[in-house]
């Protein structure tokens, strides 16, 4: 039962991102260029915590 349920999520969000893709306004390096500047702050605050795990550590 859960599998099946998990199948139809994972689906339907393959579905979901196909149709998104096809009727995106915007160009797909658009979008790319879009998720990385997004994503770029979360990308150093991990950074940040990995460093600091790092010396807690040695």
């Amino acid at each position: 039962m859960m599998r099946w349920l998990l199948m139809g999520f994972l689906l339907g969000t393959v579905a979901g991102l196909a149709v998104g893709m096809l009727i995106a306004p915007t160009r797909g390096y658009e979008v790319r260029q879009r998720l990385r500047e997004r994503a770029q702050p979360a990308v150093e605050r991990m950074r940040e915590r990995i460093r600091m795990m790092r010396q807690r550590a040695a």
